[in-house]
């Protein structure tokens, strides 16, 4: 049985592209940690993973990422990490 998506969350940007400060690295090290910990989440995109990649780079990650989804609905992750 199929169930629909428990919540969808979605937050309009001022600017497409991340701003990097002088220091960033450790904090972004620290919440892509966390985020790494966070079961059947994958985050990517422009945002998700503070790079200055094309649209069609997202949407080939997008796709990669449909395709590790199992029939149950979880992630495959050793699938995803390849």
């Amino acid at each position: 049985m199929r169930e629909p998506p428990g919540m969808v969350v979605t937050h309009r940007i001022n600017h497409a592209y991340p701003i990097y400060n002088e220091g960033y690295e450790l904090h972004f090290d620290r919440i892509d940690h966390w985020l790494g910990q966070v079961e059947n989440l994958l985050s990517f995109g422009r945002q998700g993973l503070f790079a200055h990649d094309n649209i069609h780079h997202t949407l080939h990650m997008a796709y990669s990422a449909a395709d590790c989804v199992t029939q149950e609905g979880q992630l495959d992750c050793s699938k995803w990490n390849n």
